[in-house]
């Protein structure tokens, strides 16, 4: 068996190394390596380098801790350039993003009191108890937790029947009204929803960057199990929350707003699947807060306000540590 010797390294190509030129070409490439790995780390969240997008999750009641951290965007002044959200974070994205100079929280009272007198004004031209409206606007953003509910307010019993208050034809109109017509394309903020259509089989994740807005909530909140209205097997739309990715959508807005900071305002208690948003700074804000029962949704008694300053609260918090101004 031949052993192969290698020769010695001539001095000339292959210096010594305790000389001046290899511990050059040792520090060259050690900063080579540095610079590579950098590459691949992830950007700080920083306001005053780029752009800054509100992510908002879905959450169900939940979201009234959402409309406490817009609140609290607004007080920290942070500019906010984009605005993605699904579900219920659709709808708190959608009243900020097309009027961000307003009160975010006086739009959400005004289109839930609407949606109310609306909801009571079909409920009497068909003979059924006015007070059941209370339950249908809450059973909208429940997520299905609130079907059947059964509670007392106000003197009336919020029982099955409430489940056929919830109509989805009925909540777009009125948001439409609320919204005064508004087309995602032009509103003050740029906005994007996502919603779940049929594709074979299967589902395919939509994204909504145009179009009717009322219409692209309507779709984002459509659940067979909330509106009856909605025909599973039919149905040109249905709420995404069922997928994990969609949830929070961070990878979507990344994918729509690359090189973003994301704030992330997650009320659904599960953390955001990260998968493609590697090019984008995130801060994630998890807000602990728990579902509202149909009163406290509506602003009735202190479930609102307390969820509503859990969401105020940690944005606050975690704005001020990052110091973005």
């Amino acid at each position: 068996m031949r052993r192969l010797d290698r020769p010695p390294p001539d001095p000339q190509t292959f210096p010594m190394l305790g000389g001046r030129r290899w511990r050059a070409c040792l520090v060259g490439l050690a900063a080579l390596l540095t610079a590579g790995g950098c590459a691949h780390a992830p950007p700080r969240f920083d306001p005053r380098a780029r752009r800054t997008c509100l992510v908002l999750s879905s959450g169900g009641t939940r979201g009234v801790a959402e409309l406490g951290a817009v609140a609290a965007i607004g007080q920290a002044k942070l500019g906010i350039d984009c605005v993605v959200g699904t579900s219920v974070g659709a709808l708190v994205g959608a009243l900020y993003a097309s009027a961000p100079e307003q009160d975010t929280t006086a739009r959400f009272h005004r289109l839930t009191d609407a949606y109310v007198a609306e909801t009571e004004r079909e409920a009497e031209s068909r003979g059924v108890g006015a007070g059941l409206a209370l339950a249908a606007v809450a059973t909208v953003f429940s997520g299905g937790v609130l079907v059947p509910a059964t509670a007392a307010v106000g003197g009336y019993l919020l029982g099955a029947a409430s489940t056929t208050r919830a109509d989805r034809g009925r909540f777009e109109r009125v948001l439409a009204e609320e919204l005064g017509g508004a087309r995602i394309e032009t509103l003050p903020k740029p906005f994007a929803t996502m919603h779940h259509e049929r594709a074979g089989e299967g589902l395919r994740l939509v994204i909504d960057r145009s179009g009717d807005l009322a219409r692209a909530v309507g779709a984002s909140i459509a659940n067979p199990f909330i509106f009856e209205d909605i025909d599973v097997a039919s149905a040109p739309a249905l709420d995404p929350g069922s997928d994990r990715l969609a949830t929070t959508p961070v990878d979507e807005a990344c994918r729509l707003f690359p090189d973003s900071n994301l704030l992330v305002v997650n009320v659904s208690g599960t953390p955001a699947l990260r998968g493609d948003s590697a090019r984008c700074a995130i801060r994630e804000v998890m807000i602990d807060t728990p579902a509202l029962p149909p009163e406290a949704f509506m602003g009735a008694g202190n479930g609102f306000d307390s969820s509503w300053h859990d969401g105020f609260d940690a944005v606050a918090r975690a704005l001020h540590d990052d110091g973005p101004a």
